[in-house]
């Protein structure tokens, strides 16, 4: 499995995961959205792309659940609208704050740690920039005003960035080179992937949804950069 594709299995995993606790609307009756939550994923509830869970309610016809009638997509839909993920801006706004606290915390650890010039300069650039995004978003927030809502997709981001700060720590020299910019790599993609696929299409507010579009130009930068770092390690 690729790289890319890695990204899309934990981003409709965590949908999944919202879905399954109710994030998204869902009731207890065959017919209610909750039997077709997982949309687009090539079940066989109708000819025309229809949700895996409405095929359970009518296999034939696909008209039951969220998508059924093909409207959630043929396969390719993105991750959120898969498992019919539902974010509030405030929701929003945690997932962003937690993506850039993440990129700090490991910035910091790697600028401590690289034995490589190159890592170092993209390490510090890490800590300045998404601290410099948290701050641009705490003032935004403060103007809505909006408070963060922590949410299973903030909270997975966090873990994972937990995790991944504790991998580091066991390695060291090129090693510890080679694996943070690895982790660079695909969190970078994770989080424009989730930018692009969950939150721009559900963000409501004018003013976050800027904030969104400068984090995805500098997240998109990061990206460039640190694949051109990975090719000389």
């Amino acid at each position: 499995m690729d790289v890319h594709s890695s990204v899309r299995v934990r981003l409709a995993l965590t949908g999944l995961a919202l879905a399954l606790t109710g994030t998204s609307a869902c009731g207890d009756d065959d017919n209610s959205p909750a039997d077709g939550g997982l949309a687009g994923q090539g079940g066989n509830g109708g000819t025309t792309g229809g949700s895996t869970g409405g095929a359970g309610t009518s296999g034939t016809t696909g008209t039951s659940g969220a998508g059924g009638s093909g409207t959630g997509g043929s396969g390719t839909a993105d991750a959120g609208a898969d498992a019919g993920v539902q974010l509030s801006d405030a929701q929003i706004a945690s997932i962003m704050m937690t993506a850039n606290t993440g990129e700090v915390q490991e910035g910091q650890l790697a600028s401590s740690r690289t034995t490589a010039s190159s890592v170092r300069d993209f390490s510090d650039r890490m800590v300045t920039d998404h601290a410099k995004a948290n701050d641009m978003l705490m003032i935004t927030l403060q103007s809505l005003p909006l408070t963060p809502e922590t949410n299973s997709i903030s909270q997975e981001l966090m873990a994972q960035a937990t995790a991944e700060i504790q991998d580091l720590k066991k390695a060291s020299g090129s090693d510890f080179d080679r694996k943070y910019m690895k982790a660079q790599v695909t969190d970078h993609m994770m989080v424009l992937d989730l930018i692009d696929s969950m939150l721009l299409p559900q963000v409501d507010s004018g003013l976050l949804r800027r904030q969104l579009m400068a984090m995805r130009a500098t997240m998109k930068a990061h990206l460039d950069s640190a694949e051109q770092i990975q090719k000389t390690l």
